[in-house]
This record gives structure tokens, C-alpha cells and sequence, in this order.
């Protein structure tokens, strides 16, 4: 069983010439339903650590418990308005904002924001 590899395609080729890839698709949207990714939460001026799970209609930020600010916040994705990037103490490019119908700009921080903002985006598009 011998394989090639060709670099430009990042594809693989064996000898029967199944050509297959270790890469996904780039142009693919990531979706997030049913999982849970490590973010933080402002509430005030307080940075509060927790995790954001995401469900068919909205996304729950629970709180650790060693905050000083605990507790559960959950936005449904029909009441969201918009949802964009920003940054951090001006200058760190990964905070995300969401505005819901209220008017109440909700931020976060947290990695990935872009594959974020995109699947939220297609929930309340």
C-alpha cells in the first residue's frame, strides 16, 4: 500500500488512486448546537469566566463557581438584533457583541469568535 501526498492540495493519493483529504472543507460553517465552548461574560465592569452551550433556538453562558458573579444568562437567537466583532480593551480582537430586541448589548470574550459569530448569524438570519 503506497500513498503520495501532493502539498498544493493537501491531499493524499494512493496506489489505486483514491484521493482523499485530511483537511476540511473551508468554506464549511461549524455548528455549534449541542456544544459548549470556554468564554468570558461582562456583566458590569466584571469579566466573568464560564461556558456558553448552545441550543436549537438560544445559548445559556453559565457561570464557574468561583465568580463573584454567578448565575446563568440565556439569549434566544429570535431575539437577537445583531451580533459583530470587537475588541477587547480596544486592541485584542476577541470579544464578540450581541444586541438583542431590548437594546442590551451583551459582550464576550472568547476564541474562535469568527466560526461563532457565523453560525449565530445563520440562526437568526
Amino acid at each position: 500500500f503506497k500513498m503520495s501526498y501532493g502539498k498544493e492540495w493537501g491531499r493524499y493519493q494512493t496506489e489505486k488512486n483514491y484521493i482523499f483529504s485530511l483537511r476540511e472543507p473551508q468554506n464549511k460553517m461549524k455548528d455549534f448546537t449541542g456544544q459548549s465552548i470556554m468564554a468570558n461574560y461582562f456583566r458590569g465592569i466584571e469579566s466573568v469566566g464560564g461556558k456558553v452551550y448552545f441550543y436549537e433556538d438560544r445559548l445559556i453562558f453559565k457561570s464557574h463557581a468561583l465568580n463573584i458573579q454567578r448565575g446563568e444568562t440565556e439569549i434566544k437567537y429570535s431575539d437577537i438584533v445583531e451580533v459583530k466583532k470587537r475588541n477587547t480593551l480596544f486592541i485584542v480582537p476577541n470579544g464578540m457583541g450581541i444586541t438583542t430586541k431590548d437594546g442590551f448589548n451583551h459582550k464576550f470574550v472568547l476564541n474562535g469568535r469568527s466560526n461563532v459569530i457565523e453560525f449565530l448569524n445563520s440562526k437568526i438570519g
